[in-house]
């Protein structure tokens, strides 16, 4: 999955790392169950994706890859879920 990450030092020493999952338009597959999906890096476009962004045209070459990805390929299959008046975790 596509995501930012960032460390921040403190002029005291403290550290602080945060980090977000991307999200983009849903493809045909996911558009049924919410407006947004996460953004999938694409087998072969990892470095690039991982590469240090230095200026804005380097920053504009990673906008295909944050675009909604293909079906081709994926199936569907219905989930039977079974009804229970029990909470669980599993």
């Amino acid at each position: 999955m596509g995501g930012i990450w960032s460390k921040w030092n403190s002029p005291d020493g403290a550290e602080l790392e945060s980090c977000c999952i991307l999200t983009t338009k849903p493809n045909e597959l996911v558009k049924p169950l919410h407006h947004r999906m996460p953004v999938v890096v694409p087998n072969g476009y990892e470095e690039l994706w991982t590469a240090q962004v230095k200026d804005s045209d380097e920053l504009k070459r990673l906008v295909p890859i944050m675009m909604n990805w293909s079906t081709d390929g994926w199936l569907v299959e219905k989930v039977n879920k079974k009804s229970t008046d029990q909470m669980s975790l599993f």
